[in-house]
Protein backbone atom coordinates (compact mmCIF):
# COMPACT_ATOMS: atom_id res chain seq x y z
CA UNK A 1 0.00 0.00 0.00
CA UNK A 2 0.67 3.46 -0.59
CA UNK A 3 2.23 5.69 2.06
CA UNK A 4 -0.30 8.36 2.68
CA UNK A 5 0.15 12.18 0.38
CA UNK A 6 1.68 9.47 -2.11
CA UNK A 7 0.17 8.57 -4.94
CA UNK A 8 0.27 5.24 -6.24
CA UNK A 9 1.51 6.27 -9.78
CA UNK A 10 4.68 7.04 -8.23
CA UNK A 11 5.31 3.55 -6.61
CA UNK A 12 5.59 1.83 -10.36
CA UNK A 13 8.37 5.26 -11.62
CA UNK A 14 10.27 4.61 -8.04
CA UNK A 15 10.81 1.14 -8.85
CA UNK A 16 11.86 1.64 -12.71
CA UNK A 17 14.51 4.51 -10.99
CA UNK A 18 15.89 1.75 -8.47
CA UNK A 19 16.44 -1.08 -11.14
CA UNK A 20 17.76 1.72 -13.56
CA UNK A 21 20.22 2.75 -11.27
CA UNK A 22 21.63 -0.86 -10.38
CA UNK A 23 22.05 -1.85 -14.27
CA UNK A 24 26.10 -2.00 -14.78
CA UNK A 25 27.46 0.91 -16.57
CA UNK A 26 28.26 -0.88 -19.66
CA UNK A 27 24.79 -2.10 -20.31
CA UNK A 28 23.99 1.27 -20.78
CA UNK A 29 25.89 2.20 -24.00
CA UNK A 30 25.67 5.50 -26.35
CA UNK A 31 25.64 3.70 -29.45
CA UNK A 32 23.85 1.98 -30.94
CA UNK A 33 20.78 3.81 -29.04
CA UNK A 34 18.37 0.48 -29.95
CA UNK A 35 15.32 1.79 -29.03
CA UNK A 36 15.50 4.86 -31.15
CA UNK A 37 17.05 2.37 -34.11
CA UNK A 38 14.56 -0.10 -34.33
CA UNK A 39 11.85 3.75 -33.89
CA UNK A 40 13.44 4.30 -36.78
CA UNK A 41 13.82 1.31 -38.98
CA UNK A 42 9.78 0.74 -38.00
CA UNK A 43 9.09 4.28 -39.25
CA UNK A 44 11.40 3.59 -42.89
CA UNK A 45 8.96 0.25 -42.83
CA UNK A 46 6.22 2.09 -42.14
CA UNK A 47 6.92 5.42 -44.76
CA UNK A 48 7.75 2.60 -47.55
CA UNK A 49 4.35 0.44 -47.26
CA UNK A 50 2.41 3.97 -47.78
CA UNK A 51 4.40 4.79 -50.57
CA UNK A 52 3.45 1.45 -51.82
CA UNK A 53 -0.08 2.22 -51.29
CA UNK A 54 0.04 5.83 -53.33
CA UNK A 55 1.98 3.52 -55.97
CA UNK A 56 -1.26 1.16 -56.53
CA UNK A 57 -3.56 4.43 -55.66
CA UNK A 58 -1.81 6.38 -58.60
CA UNK A 59 -2.31 3.57 -60.75
CA UNK A 60 -5.57 3.44 -60.90
CA UNK A 61 -6.14 7.48 -60.93
CA UNK A 62 -3.77 8.08 -63.38
CA UNK A 63 -5.17 5.77 -65.91
CA UNK A 64 -8.06 6.12 -68.30
CA UNK A 65 -11.09 5.64 -68.39
CA UNK A 66 -10.78 7.22 -64.65
CA UNK A 67 -8.37 9.60 -64.97
CA UNK A 68 -8.80 12.05 -62.26
CA UNK A 69 -5.88 14.58 -62.56
CA UNK A 70 -6.10 15.88 -59.19
CA UNK A 71 -6.44 12.48 -57.17
CA UNK A 72 -3.17 11.20 -59.46
CA UNK A 73 -1.32 14.13 -58.80
CA UNK A 74 -2.00 14.28 -55.15
CA UNK A 75 -1.06 10.69 -54.96
CA UNK A 76 2.34 11.16 -56.62
CA UNK A 77 3.63 14.22 -54.45
CA UNK A 78 1.93 11.93 -51.01
CA UNK A 79 4.30 9.20 -52.72
CA UNK A 80 7.38 11.55 -53.12
CA UNK A 81 6.80 12.83 -49.40
CA UNK A 82 6.83 9.59 -48.21
CA UNK A 83 9.86 8.42 -50.46
CA UNK A 84 12.03 11.85 -48.97
CA UNK A 85 10.45 10.59 -45.43
CA UNK A 86 12.29 7.17 -45.66
CA UNK A 87 15.47 9.22 -46.72
CA UNK A 88 15.26 11.13 -43.36
CA UNK A 89 14.38 7.99 -41.43
CA UNK A 90 17.12 5.98 -42.89
CA UNK A 91 19.45 9.36 -42.66
CA UNK A 92 19.02 9.34 -38.96
CA UNK A 93 18.80 5.54 -38.23
CA UNK A 94 22.60 5.76 -38.85
CA UNK A 95 23.64 7.77 -36.06
CA UNK A 96 20.88 6.02 -33.67
CA UNK A 97 22.17 2.74 -35.30
CA UNK A 98 25.60 3.60 -35.50
CA UNK A 99 28.31 6.72 -35.10
CA UNK A 100 27.98 8.43 -38.64
CA UNK A 101 26.46 11.56 -38.74
CA UNK A 102 24.43 12.47 -41.50
CA UNK A 103 22.37 15.19 -40.10
CA UNK A 104 23.59 16.94 -43.20
CA UNK A 105 21.70 14.43 -45.63
CA UNK A 106 18.58 14.41 -43.36
CA UNK A 107 17.53 18.08 -43.28
CA UNK A 108 18.31 17.82 -47.30
CA UNK A 109 15.57 15.36 -47.65
CA UNK A 110 12.81 16.25 -44.45
CA UNK A 111 13.24 19.39 -46.42
CA UNK A 112 12.27 17.72 -49.97
CA UNK A 113 9.86 16.03 -48.17
CA UNK A 114 7.93 18.77 -46.67
CA UNK A 115 8.06 20.83 -49.52
CA UNK A 116 6.05 17.49 -51.30
CA UNK A 117 3.75 17.13 -48.37
CA UNK A 118 2.64 20.64 -49.01
CA UNK A 119 2.13 20.61 -52.64
CA UNK A 120 -0.31 18.04 -51.48
CA UNK A 121 -2.39 19.69 -49.38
Amino acid sequence: MAPLGRSRAMLPMQLLAAVVCLLPPGTRALFPAAEGCVNDILGAIDDIVNAAYDITAAATDCTLPGLSELSCASDLTDMMSYWFNTGNVLSTATIECGSLDNNCAAAITQGCADMTDVSNN
